[in-house]
């Protein structure tokens, strides 16, 4: 019954989308044309060595290769978390699933590995959003400095009951020269795929707007007090994070800030689907995953606000001119509609445990 439900559905997708693309073939190719030049000239030169990079760490890493000593041996938590923060989406996720595969954590411990390891990189917060959305360096280093602090926390909420068995470790052995044309191999396939995700939810977002979706699903999220305008950001943001933050530009304030950070700790369901190709073929649950996410995005979101209230002036693009917006009405909508979001994520959890239970 499911698995019928959830073929109309994606049925009337598709679809939609091909009325949409055949309604609307200039805007569709035009959205696909600016994510192109986004990949090209943001994406895959900022993902494509991480990529590299993460495989190659990997591989040096784990146990039993013998490239490292054991005294000097990176344990594959470790090695996700902190690639994960200097990569960006989604090299924290893809060195995850290596670990995995490899046979160097456990299933348990993987899936919590991916509440929090998979982050955004100081290349794109302190290279594009600080200067170039917010015009303000310090904006972007706020956000960094959230970002990795709610990174930690989320890390100590899901590891602290991670399994610390070791993991059998079953695999041919690799040499160093092979172990880099894979690691090459692997990675621009990689790249691909997430510029692909990239380009085609930039269509979608574009698709939504001009057919009124996006404007009337606006209007109702506005009735929250968030207001149609800044609910449209937070949607382009909900499935797209570059999109999304690029929205954001002109509009400084605490909501703008508190709203970025937010687009950064979920982002975005592009990321997701990124993410989800990431992780197919390995059998890890992305449950924990999602919830992960959701409270990253809340949490940034909150800290964002009480850093910006407690201390405006450290800030400049809350004390410049445009953030007209009182406290309550700026983060009393955001936390509303974060709660929803999470009480949603928890009993979908719940519901997905309680059928695992029966299946047993």
């Amino acid at each position: 019954m499911k698995k019928t439900v959830s073929g109309a559905l994606f049925g009337a997708f598709l679809i939609l989308l091909a009325l949409g693309l055949a309604l609307y073939p200039k805007e569709s190719a035009g959205a696909a044309s600016e994510a192109i030049a986004l990949c090209v000239n943001v994406i895959v030169p900022s993902l494509f060595p991480f990529f590299v990079v993460s495989s190659m760490t990997v591989k040096l890493c784990s146990p039993g290769t013998g490239y490292l000593p054991k005294n000097l041996s990176v344990p594959p938590g470790a090695a996700a978390f902190l690639l994960g923060l200097m990569g960006g989406y989604p090299v924290g996720a893809r060195t995850v699933a290596a670990c995995y595969l490899r046979g160097d954590i456990q299933k348990d411990e993987a899936e919590r590995l991916l509440a929090f390891c998979n982050n955004s990189g100081p290349a794109f917060i302190l290279g594009v959003l600080g200067p170039e959305v917010f015009g303000s360096t310090k904006a972007g280093m706020l956000l960094l400095i959230v970002h990795a602090f709610c990174a930690v926390l989320l890390g100590l909420l899901f590891g602290k009951r991670a399994r610390l068995k070791p993991a059998p470790v079953n695999r041919e052995e690799e040499g160093l020269i092979s172990g880099l044309v894979s690691s090459v191999s692997s990675s621009f396939s990689g790249v691909i795929g997430v510029s692909g995700f990239i380009i085609f939810f930039s269509v979608i977002v574009r698709l939504l707007k001009v057919t009124g979706v996006f404007p009337a699903a606006a209007a109702v999220l506005g009735k929250t007090g968030l207001g149609v305008f800044w609910s449209e950001k937070l949607l382009t943001g909900f499935l797209e994070l570059f999109s999304g933050v690029w929205t954001l530009a002109g509009s400084p304030g605490m909501l703008s800030l508190s709203l970025a950070a937010f687009m950064l700790g979920w982002g975005g369901l592009s990321v997701h689907f990124q993410t989800l190709s990431l992780l197919s073929g390995t059998g890890l649950s992305p449950r924990r995953y999602f919830l992960g996410k959701l409270l990253y995005g809340c949490l940034s979101a909150f800290l964002t606000a009480v850093i910006c209230l407690a201390f405006p002036a450290a800030v400049p693009a809350v004390s410049m001119p445009g953030a007209a917006a009182s406290p309550a009405a700026v983060t009393l909508p955001l936390f509303v509609l974060s709660a929803c979001f999470l009480t949603l994520s928890v009993l979908s959890v719940k519901s997905a445990g309680k059928g695992d239970k029966k299946s047993i």
